[in-house]
């Protein structure tokens, strides 16, 4: 299950085609935003996806716990994204990346199946949101 948790739709980056989106995982499961050290990130064109890599990061939170440079080190890495696919986010980090004006999206399970889910439901086309049962 995937749910849009902010509406406005991002700015594409100088020389990019495509939509590019990143997945906070952890192998091939969404991983939580704060604890995730691999972002995969994925461009996508109507149907067509592929990944372009998998981004390593220091992730935002340490043993210490979390704060807003941790995300913007986090968020520095992904700015040339366009929306985030998370499994958990906190209603802090989540504030901090809407701020950004990068989408946001939480999910569970694989990330390949809830990839297909938000692209089937159209969400990467003309900054429509995810309906019910996006990611199922």
């Amino acid at each position: 299950m995937s749910t849009p948790l902010s509406p406005s739709y991002g700015r594409l980056v100088a020389g990019s085609r495509h939509p590019r989106v990143a997945f906070a995982v952890r192998g091939t499961v969404l991983d939580h935003f704060a604890r995730a050290a691999v972002f995969r990130i994925v461009e996508i064109d109507g149907a067509e996806h592929w990944v372009v890599e998998d981004r390593q990061v220091q992730p935002a939170a340490d043993s210490e716990g979390h704060n807003e440079s941790g995300f913007d080190r986090v968020l520095a890495a992904l700015a040339d994204c366009q929306a985030l696919v998370v499994g958990r986010i906190g209603p802090g980090a989540a504030t901090h990346v809407m701020k950004t004006g990068i989408r946001l999206f939480q999910g569970s399970g694989a990330q390949e199946g809830v990839m297909r889910s938000l692209i089937r439901a159209g969400v990467f086309e003309s900054g429509r949101s995810a309906g019910p049962g996006c990611g199922d």
